[in-house]
């Protein structure tokens, strides 16, 4: 990856992600997003497309921006490798309540 990133982990390596009417399906159940504002919806991109189910292989994650309408993450680009993955973020200075819904992996 030429570019650094802060997004969001979704997928882990061996779960399944679909993305389905406007949410995130990970191993078959829809995912609790509260930390998105109100009515955004997660739509498909040129990788992950819409009612397709991916398998996140080994040393790989999917990753997404909690500003969906205008991310450029996995759903575009694809897998991040577990290499390109620099670490966790540990403060917040603005809208820290998206910390506190962080998806505990």
């Amino acid at each position: 990856m030429n570019f650094e990133y802060i997004k969001r982990v979704v997928g882990v390596p061996g779960d399944t992600i679909e993305i389905k009417s406007g949410k995130v399906y990970v191993n078959g159940l829809a995912q609790d997003e509260s930390y998105l504002l109100p009515n955004i919806q997660t739509q498909a991109g040129k990788f992950l497309q819409e009612a397709t189910l991916t398998s996140i292989p080994e040393n790989n994650y999917v990753v997404m921006g909690d500003n969906r309408d205008q991310s450029s993450d996995s759903r575009s680009w694809g897998f991040v490798s577990a290499d390109d993955i620099l670490g966790k973020v540990w403060f917040c200075y603005n809208n820290c309540r998206l910390l506190k819904n962080n998806i505990n992996r």
